[in-house]
């Protein structure tokens, strides 16, 4: 017991960099989803954008994490015809969107494991540029104390210097600079007042000597030497520190040239290190969620009513749909969670849920083709015909329903970037109604990139049965009411 206990250590040591907490960033989930079959299921998790001829839609998904495990979605649907840019169209609700939010819960502890060489390996590209730009750092601020610049570098300095008005520490000497001037001016201004009048017959020596007030001349001979002292203080601070200045300017213009070059090659290679690990693939997941949503849809379609006459057959009917739904997700390729066993298997998803809808009957129509013919020339041998689609049967609407689904993916190889089967069945309960089952089977294959192998887009063929046990008394057969298509999805990360 103990010998299978190491052994299932050292295989998680070897071979593993695991994710294994109640917290995995974003980016470790978006990873992880884009590595299956996002876009095409019933209640998909992930970024995606998917393109179905099941329905002829076009969708989209996002989602947004909190620091609780917990992911928000927002959905949008549209007929593949119109795109799903024009979402509203004169304060309406456009034909055909849909419109969801889900929160979906990870609990349970939660698994992502990546090679831990090749991981640590990527990490440590990202260190070691750090660690080298701070040595060329302490090497450049050594380098500019006495620069050897050769005469394209003295031309560079010289062009960033001339292009820059001031540096921040520039700023401080020539603000302290200017206050020292102004001061020098004040002293100087009374220095040459005092001079002047002690050298001046007329001023203030004359009437000092005439007055025998030699106490008052010496007390003003001191402080006219007293103010020339400090005059030529300031004279040798002010060019003390223009030099200084002028020094100091060109070292961080120096500094700022070269830091900013050390800067982008350590960025460079960084980036290179990032985008090989954002490009590795998880070798093992295992993630459970609960999912909670709303949807709402707007029906747009005409409604053929047969007993009308001509003029009055077709009626545009707008109605807006709800849906509240519930699921349980699990994604994993790992063999044996519950018993640490980390052995990778083959991907397996797995969605159970319900639907509690608040709908119309729209998709128990039949839906048939309405041709139209007028004649355009006065011997009625010239016609112009127009074709529109349109539903025909006993229209309801405000109907309370539950849909039952199971959606299942399984992948043939271990490698989920390989075909997986795809097993889709659902059953509708709806007011007034009999239960319909549908049931959808496909066969998933993800195309890639040849170099990091991430999945650029997932096509799958389908074959959908409508009603399989026939409860809506249809005319045709199993095979007449079934859908053959193709869906895409394009996972991406951001």
């Amino acid at each position: 017991m103990m010998k299978t206990q190491i052994y299932l250590c050292l295989i998680l040591l070897l071979n593993f960099d695991s994710l294994l907490s109640q917290n995995i960033n974003k980016e470790e989930y978006s990873r992880a989803l884009s590595y299956f079959a996002t876009g095409n299921s019933f209640n998909s998790v992930g970024n995606y954008a998917a393109l179905s001829t099941a329905n002829n839609t076009l969708s989209a998904s996002f989602y947004f994490l909190d620091d609780n495990s917990g992911m928000y979605t927002i959905d949008v649907q549209a007929g593949a015809s119109q795109g799903i840019a024009t979402l509203f169209d004169q304060g309406e609700l456009n034909s055909n969107v849909q419109l969801g939010f889900s929160y979906r819960w990870a609990f349970g502890e939660k698994f992502v494991g990546y090679d831990a060489v090749t991981r640590s390996k990527l990490h440590r590209k990202i260190e070691t540029a750090e660690e080298e730009y701070i040595l060329k750092q302490i090497e450049l601020l050594n380098t500019i104390e006495n620069p050897k610049l050769t005469a394209k570098e003295k031309k560079e300095l010289k062009v960033f210097i001339d292009g820059t008005k001031t540096f921040p520490k520039g700023s401080i000497d020539i603000a302290l600079n200017k206050e020292k001037l102004k001061k020098f001016k004040k002293i100087n201004d009374l220095y040459i007042k005092i001079s002047n009048d002690l050298n001046n017959n007329d001023g203030l020596a004359a009437i000092l000597k005439s007055k025998g007030d030699v106490d008052n001349y010496v007390e003003a001979e001191k402080i006219r030497t007293a103010l020339k002292a400090k005059r030529d203080q300031l004279i040798k601070q002010i060019k003390a520190n223009n030099a200084s200045d002028k020094k100091n300017r060109k070292k961080k213009a120096m500094y700022v040239i070269n830091n900013e070059k050390l800067i982008d090659e350590m960025n460079i290679k960084k980036k290179a290190a990032k985008k090989s690990l954002d490009a590795l693939k998880p070798l093992a997941v295992h993630l459970n969620f609960l999912s909670f949503g709303y949807k709402a849809r707007n029906n747009n379609f005409i409604r053929f009513i047969e007993s009308s006459d001509s003029a009055n057959q077709l009626k545009p009917i707008n109605y807006i749909a709800h849906n509240f739904n519930v699921s349980y997700n699990f994604i994993t390729n790992v063999k044996n969670f519950a018993n640490n066993n980390f052995n990778v298997a083959t991907y397996k998803y797995l969605s159970i849920g319900a639907n509690l809808t608040y709908s119309d009957n729209q998709s128990s129509l039949e839906q048939v083709e309405v041709v139209d013919t007028r004649f355009v020339d006065s011997g009625n041998s010239r016609t112009v015909t127009k074709t529109q689609k349109a539903f025909l049967g006993d229209y309801q609407e405000d109907l309370a329903g539950v849909n039952l689904f199971v959606d299942y993916y399984s992948f043939f190889s271990k490698n989920s970037n390989f075909a997986a089967i795809h097993i889709n069945p659902t059953i509708d309960f709806k007011e007034n109604q009999k239960p319909v089952a549908n049931v959808q089977l496909g066969l998933l294959i993800p195309f890639s990139k040849k170099k990091d192998q991430k999945s650029v887009v997932n096509v799958e063929i389908f074959y959908r049965f409508k009603d399989v046990f026939n409860t809506m008394d249809a005319n045709n057969t199993l095979l007449n009411r079934s859908i053959v298509g193709l869906q895409t999805s394009f996972p991406f990360n951001f």
